[in-house]
């Protein structure tokens, strides 16, 4: 029947609701049977295709497909229809990123993937769908790979095509299908790169110089839909002054009935044009608003994201949070009353045009006027400015007081310091409070000085009009005309007069977004070619010297200390001897600013400080623990890893039987309030699961048994001892016990290195003898 029938081997084909449908051979239908899920399909595709780069480890099978099944990285046991063709389709494109990738791009509780979460997913891994409503054959054969929704049907992977014949991955049966098809109607989603068009052209970058600017841009074919319907728009607006004329030089004089029945419908039919074209604009500026705050938002948090941590946590998180809440302010920019302004003042000189065509000298009044609203914003913009930017500050310093507040309640309340929190609180509102008055008064009297401006020119245009009318030099109608289209000269004016304060506003905003968007990122932002490192362990610290400020004392200085593979070393020190900080200049959070740290012959520095962190193990002195589920919790620091994984991660770090003795075990949820009704040492051992988990060669431990119990602790004493020799463990303790099991001891004080060697050269020196 087809190229694809030819042989007795290929597949056999059936008609079917008018299409030809080809059966899978009978080795396909054997091999169909040892894959259980499609979650199965999924990996061995990702097995088969991806592995393009020698650098590039691919988790096993079973590792990922217990992440897909039981790990609840998306409920795929029981796959959607659009779960089950993302794979094809990204085997089809010739993705070749890494499971880790994919991952973590699946939503947060995914039980499969709709239409609307399976667009964004291709979103993250860096493609662009666009939607249209097409015949299939149709379809030029150029714009496959490609989704297709047939209508009333599962979606389909529509991979190529050969005349009316087909070869597609068909979701209902979770296989490929050779069909012929005469005509099948539904929506298609083509499929391209992030980066181009789907013309072929390189799409638009931001550049870091003027962000913003360069965003607005992308936006350009928007605007100018925008300013042409803005075009019309004011040309209808002219027919209202222009009625009114005719019915009092016209119509009334005359006395007819026909030209008013002509000039009503005219009128009527411009109402009914300018009704309809101001809904369209009205829903552009709705998505052009929504649409940017989108980018805005994803964008400024993708920069905080990748900005290095010694910047993040400089600054206050309440001071981040209300930041980022006045970005919102950029929507009111591109759908608010400012853009308005924006698309109606160059159509001003359309209609001051009209008024000298009508009325002559009385042109003249709108643009006195106009000037009179410039003088008076020079003048009160300074006022403006400041008090725009005091304003910022007070309700930026409340807001931080807030979250600083409410993160720390419970131990206000244990205190008693309600009242010496509530009189602070009362001393920053009121500051706000204040600040907020003095920007209102100032608003209130720029609206005071519009209004005045606006009568104003009004009386002068009546009492202008007046003689020129006595004069006979203009009509009734032409003055009342005239009338109606000062005020809408003016009415722009007023509405940019009143916008003022927003306008500072925005504009403060804009600034920081820019400046925020300047800032050096540890990695490219869109950097997506991430290598899956593995290293053997060896890590050498050559003179390595660190301060958090330039002001500040150095936390450290010219530290030398060499650790071979599998090896365990103790940093011991009082407090603020830098030992936490020795271990993030190590995972790379902070970057040495003398000497170097190499693992394996290399440089930290010449590594993407992702492919590091994803590298290491790290466990910090202070767990932080997130919205979800235990296991996704543990699963941060490696997503894709198997229950088994999973529990053996959490048997060696001593957890493992209370999050069994748990009604829903690993699925347990952990919100914000259940995580502070944790205790402390349950929280330390799921951090110290949560490092377990990746098996890294490098294993940083900061103060991993400071809050866990005897039992606690002894069972990490086995866990290091089951570490040794399998990876490098580098940790920081008090604990005799755990100095002890170290193969070398660095001692810290002030930052520098005092003491390295073996526990028995180090320890006699430091406690007198006695270990």
């Amino acid at each position: 029947m087809s190229q694809y029938t030819s042989n007795q081997n290929a597949p056999q084909t059936e008609k079917v609701d008018g299409m030809t449908h080809t059966a899978p051979t009978p080795e396909a239908a054997a091999h169909h049977r040892k894959v259980p899920s499609p979650a199965r399909n999924m990996i061995d595709r990702l097995e088969n295709d991806f592995q393009s780069r020698p650098a590039v480890t691919i988790a096993p099978q079973d590792q990922l497909a217990h992440a897909l099944h039981q790990g609840k990285l998306g409920d795929f046991e029981a796959a959607s229809p659009f779960a089950a063709c993302l794979i094809p389709l990204l085997q089809a494109l010739g993705w070749r990123g890494q499971i880790r990738q994919l991952t973590e791009s699946l939503p947060h509780f995914a039980n499969g993937l709709n239409q609307t979460e399976f667009r964004n997913t291709l979103a993250h891994l860096g493609y662009a769908t666009k939607p249209a409503d097409a015949e299939l054959v149709r379809i030029d054969p150029r714009l496959f790979p490609c989704l297709f929704l047939p209508e009333d049907n599962d979606p389909w992977v529509v991979l190529e095509r050969h005349d009316n014949h087909f070869r597609i991955f068909d979701s209902a049966v979770q296989a490929e299908r050779n069909v012929h098809i005469d005509e099948v109607f539904g929506r298609a989603y083509f499929v391209s790169a992030a980066h181009t068009s789907f013309t072929g052209q390189k799409s638009e970058t931001i550049t870091e110089d003027n962000w913003i600017g360069a965003l607005a841009q992308r936006f350009k074919g928007t605007f100018l839909q925008l300013l042409s319907i803005t075009f019309l728009l004011n040309i209808m607006a002219l027919m209202v002054p222009l009625f009114i004329m005719s019915i009092y030089d016209k119509v009334i004089p005359s006395q007819s009935t026909t030209v008013l029945a002509y000039l009503a419908s005219g009128i009527l039919l411009a109402i009914g044009c300018e009704i309809g074209l101001r809904t369209i604009r009205a829903k552009m500026m709705a998505y052009l608003g929504a649409r940017v705050e989108n980018i805005v938002a994803n964008a400024t948090f993708r920069q905080l994201m990748s900005l290095p941590p010694l910047l993040t946590e400089s600054a206050p998180i309440g001071n981040q949070v209300s930041r980022l809440k006045e970005f919102d302010t950029i929507r009111d920019l591109f759908s608010g009353s400012l853009i308005n302004v924006a698309l109606e003042l160059p159509f001003v000189l359309l209609f001051i045009a009209v008024i000298a065509i009508l009325g002559g000298s009385l042109a003249f009044v709108p643009v006195v006027m106009m000037m009179l609203f410039a003088v008076i914003a020079i003048i009160i913009l300074p006022t403006m400015r400041n008090s725009v930017k005091e304003s910022s500050k007070a309700r930026a310093a409340r807001h931080s007081f807030l979250v600083e507040a409410m993160g720390g309640i419970r131990t206000i309340k244990q205190t008693a310091g309600e009242e010496k929190w509530l009189e602070r609180y009362r001393d920053l509102s009121a500051e706000s409070s204040y600040r907020h008055f003095r920007t209102s008064q100032i608003s209130l009297l720029l609206q005071s000085l519009a209004q005045t401006i606006m009568m104003a020119a009004g009386v002068a245009t009546v009492g202008l009009g007046v003689l020129k009318v006595l004069e006979g030099t203009m009509s009734i109608g032409a003055l009342i005309a005239c009338m109606a289209l000062v005020w809408r000269v003016l009415s722009p004016l007023q509405n940019l007069f009143l916008s003022l304060t927003r306008a500072e506003q925005i504009k403060t905003s804009l600034k920081q977004i820019n400046q925020l968007m300047k800032l050096k990122t540890e990695r490219p932002v869109d950097n997506t070619a991430i290598t899956q490192r593995h290293f053997k362990g060896r890590v050498m610290l050559e003179r390595v010297s660190f301060r958090y400020r330039a002001d500040n004392e150095p936390a450290l200085l010219g530290v030398n200390a060499r650790i071979e593979p599998g090896e365990m070393v103790a940093i011991i020190g009082p407090n603020a001897a830098g030992k936490s900080t020795l271990l993030k200049m190590i995972a790379g959070l902070y970057r040495p600013q003398a000497g170097q740290v190499i693992l394996d012959d290399m440089d930290i520095r010449q590594i993407n400080p992702l492919e590091l962190r994803q590298a290491l193990g790290y466990v910090p002195q202070i767990c932080h623990l997130f919205h979800g589920s235990i296991a996704q919790n543990i699963r941060l620091s490696h997503p894709t890893a198997s229950e088994e994984e999973l529990q053996e991660a959490c048997r060696l770090a001593g957890v493992l039987d209370d999050i069994l003795a748990l009604p829903k075990g690993f699925e347990t949820r952990i919100g914000d309030q259940s995580i502070q009704k944790l205790p402390s040492s349950f929280k330390q051992r799921l951090s110290l699961a949560r490092g377990l988990v990746k098996k890294a060669p490098i294993l940083l431990l900061d103060e991993p048994a400071k809050t866990l119990d005897m039992a606690g602790d002894a069972a990490f004493i086995e866990t290091l001892k089951t570490l040794r020799g399998q990876s490098t463990v580098i940790m920081t303790t008090h604990r005799p016990s755990h100095i002890r099991l170290a193969d070398k001891v660095i001692v810290l004080e002030a930052g520098m290195m005092t003491h390295f060697g073996t526990p028995d050269e180090v320890l006699p020196q430091i406690y007198g003898g006695q270990k």
